[in-house]
């Protein structure tokens, strides 16, 4: 079977949140993950419920897991343009679609790479929700897990172009409110300006995190993502009211900072409290302080993954160890964090994921099948294949 007959089938299932049709959730996508397993008598199948007709789909095998890979099902919020998302329109070695590179293309080499093997043992497969959004599927299957059954390795399912992902930053967003003192403009020393102070307070942050350099992944990013500010004039319905008058100072600004962090005692509450401290030397007031995300970096050691590197190599001669320094964060470092083991990512190429012209090269679904059933072979987990 050619690998990208079954991206074709999974490309044609919407498997996104718009907050409206749960039938364009993931909850298909599993089903038909699940269905497909089924033929497989070698693995143990579980669905693993997270409402609205949402599931993770787990598959163990006989013996204690030496590897566990997985693969998010779910897509971002497709985008119209050129190409038709749901199309599967193929151009040469492009096989365009939402998800095809991110990551149904991966799931897709993997699930064709199972049709050549006859017996598997020592593995755990997992196809979860959520990756895209706010990470439900994999803390779902983490909580759950029993650590008794710790894998010594996890590989996770993104787009390398057939390189190996040992690191990332981690990620710090949060939103908060800032108040000073009103105040006519032409007597600036009588109030406190909320929209200077953002400014200050920006310069103030990105020298903090100087302080905070990785000798792999280097210095923490910082975005600000949203900011307002005005004269406060209430709320109205949901609505922030502001009066953006010249001759009125503003005493009322919000913001959303993201910062992409490169070490473990960066977090939340440490910036937070450095903000508030700043905040009162300065004679303003923060509220309102919500922490969206708070997840810490990745960074596994080469040394320690000798064995999957080989097996990537042996099939991929061109494999390399990537920068990390230009990729997000994804929730394998939840993997490290709850069972302590080594996480890498390793997927197709292409190009254009989350974009309209998202699309994986065919060449490196085919290449991909052959990695992984070596994968599976260098660490014991086949005893017999085709």
């Amino acid at each position: 079977m050619k690998p990208e007959i079954i991206l074709k089938y999974l490309i044609k299932i919407p498997s996104y949140l718009d907050g409206k049709d749960k039938n364009r959730n993931e909850s298909r996508v599993g089903d038909f993950i699940f269905s497909y397993l089924k033929k497989f008598k070698f693995l143990k199948l579980e669905k693993q419920n997270l409402g609205n007709g949402r599931k993770n789909i787990i598959a163990r095998t006989e013996g204690k897991p030496r590897i566990l890979i997985a693969g998010h099902m779910d897509t971002v919020i497709p985008k119209h343009g050129k190409f038709d998302p749901f199309s599967c329109k193929i151009t040469g070695d492009k096989l365009y679609g939402l998800g095809s590179l991110d990551t149904k293309g991966g799931i897709d080499s993997l699930l064709s790479a199972l049709n050549k093997v006859t017996s598997l043992q020592n593995t755990t497969l997992l196809f979860y929700c959520d990756e895209e959004y706010d990470f439900r599927g994999m803390k779902k299957f983490l909580n759950s897990y029993n650590l008794r059954k710790t894998p010594d390795l996890a590989l996770v399912i993104e787009p390398t172009h057939l390189d190996i992902c040992n690191a990332h930053r981690g990620l710090i967003e949060f939103k908060f409110s800032v108040w000073g003192e009103s105040g006519h403009s032409a007597n600036p020393r009588t109030a406190r300006n909320s929209n200077l102070f953002l400014f200050e307070l920006m310069g103030e942050i990105k020298n903090y995190l100087l302080n905070f350099k990785h000798p792999f992944l280097g210095y923490p990013s910082f975005n600000v993502s949203y900011m307002q500010g005005g004269l406060y004039q209430g709320i109205k319905g949901n609505d922030l009211m502001l009066s953006g008058e010249g001759n009125n100072i503003p005493d009322y600004a919000e913001a959303v900072f993201e910062i992409r962090t490169t070490k473990d005692e960066l977090n939340a509450g440490i910036i937070r409290d450095k903000i508030r401290r700043f905040a009162l030397t300065k004679g303003f007031e923060i509220d309102d302080f919500q922490i969206r995300h708070d997840l810490s970096p990745l960074f596994t050691d080469p040394k320690g993954i000798k064995n999957l590197i080989a097996a990537v190599r042996e099939k991929n001669k061109k494999s390399k160890i990537l920068d990390p320094s230009t990729r997000g964060y994804s929730d394998g470092q939840l993997i490290s964090q709850h069972l302590k083991i080594p996480v890498v990512y390793l997927g197709p190429g292409g190009d254009g994921m989350h974009a309209s012209h998202e699309y994986v090269l065919i060449s490196t679904l085919r290449k991909l099948e052959s990695v992984y059933l070596n994968i599976l072979r260098r660490f014991n987990c086949i005893s017999c294949w085709l």
